[in-house]
């Protein structure tokens, strides 16, 4: 779909009920591809797996012979050569895509905020790269993230933590002043496509130019 060549202006074409958007946004699981072809293609073709083939062929167990029956008109041993493909070149598949592990961390790493990923267990796992408001030793990762915090920053943190756990909240933001400008300190739970709590997502952003823009505009 020709999306930005028919679109009027930016903003109208991302703004809601734009009809190409939609149709895009509408199509856009019939688009996906599955090793090298349309993943409606593959579903359709005999009941193929690709994630039971991906699986399989991650554990070293994968029968070409088995999944080319499957398959019918999808070609196993094409779809074993692109899992190879993946493989080599160190790709991360995605929902939408794939990157390589260098290209997630240097996505991440961009982003003009502190991330912090804890885990289901209160564990710190991750801190993105760059100037940090609030500091992030190293030593903290796979450390009890409350150990992190003095208590009264704790005991809300603990509570904000334990009602994603319980699915009460879905995100909760805090706004304070930091070094004379205004911060926004966002939690938001993390969760699988089955709605299971996997973590905790913290971001750390600087408004002071959202304040600026709004004020001089």
């Amino acid at each position: 779909m020709r999306i930005y060549y028919e679109m009027p202006a930016y903003e109208t074409c991302m703004a809601d009920g734009y009809p190409v958007w939609d149709a895009a946004e509408a199509k856009r699981e019939d688009l996906k591809t599955v090793g090298g072809k349309l993943a409606r293609e593959t579903a359709s073709a005999g009941g193929f797996d690709a994630a039971a083939a991906g699986g399989a062929f991650a554990a070293g167990s994968f029968d070409a012979a088995e999944y080319a029956g499957a398959a019918g008109s999808f070609y196993a041993a094409e779809y074993a050569g692109a899992a190879v493909k993946n493989a080599a070149e160190n790709y991360v598949t995605l929902g939408s895509g794939h990157m390589t592990p260098e290209q997630i961390a240097a996505v991440l790493n961009t982003i003009p905020m502190e991330l912090s990923f804890i885990d289901e267990n209160n564990i710190n796992r991750y801190f993105n790269d760059g100037e940090k408001l609030f500091k992030r030793p190293d030593m903290a990762i796979d450390r009890d993230v409350f150990s992190c915090h003095p208590p009264k920053v704790e005991v809300m943190v603990r509570q904000i933590i334990d009602s994603f756990r319980s699915g009460a909240e879905n995100s909760v933001d805090v706004w304070m002043n930091k070094g004379g400008q205004p911060v926004l300190v966002r939690y938001m739970a993390v969760r699988d496509d089955s709605g299971k709590f996997l973590g905790t997502l913290e971001c750390v952003q600087k408004m002071k130019f959202a304040e600026d823009h709004f004020i001089n505009a």
